[in-house]
């Protein structure tokens, strides 16, 4: 992971792409990834994130609570996780959230509100001033 790392005065986040949350394999790889990441982050004094991840097509209907909210809720250090982005939706070939009517759509509200997960618009607004 740090082959090519410029240093800590140069970075602000250590982040990792993941695509293949696939099988039940993949949750605990990435989840145990994500504990790893967030481990170095705190020792550097640094943010960890998911930066991308995703699966085309969400395929498989529980995938926002089973293998996405399952691998970051790995363990305590995982959960540390500042934020994961999920790929762009071009169309419904090419998408990586569910749209209205997608199979995964009703795993993605359970996902969104689970009491864990944050969202834009569960965040103050950094502009407003106090």
């Amino acid at each position: 992971y740090f082959e090519r790392y410029p240093g800590d005065d140069y970075v602000d986040i250590l982040g990792l792409d993941y695509y293949r949350l696939s099988t039940p394999a993949a949750i605990s790889d990435l989840g145990a990834t994500l504990h790893l990441l967030a481990t170095l982050a705190e020792e550097r004094g640094k943010v960890s994130a998911l930066t991308e991840v995703g699966i085309e097509k969400v395929p498989i209907t529980n995938w926002w609570t089973g293998y996405l909210l399952g691998a970051i809720n790995t363990s305590d250090q995982s959960k540390k996780t500042a934020w994961s982005l999920v790929w762009r939706n071009a169309s419904t070939d090419h998408h990586f959230a569910p749209y209205p009517g997608h199979a995964s759509a009703p795993d993605f509200q359970v996902f969104y509100h689970d009491p864990f997960t944050l969202f834009e618009n569960d965040l103050p607004d950094m502009y407003q001033i106090p």
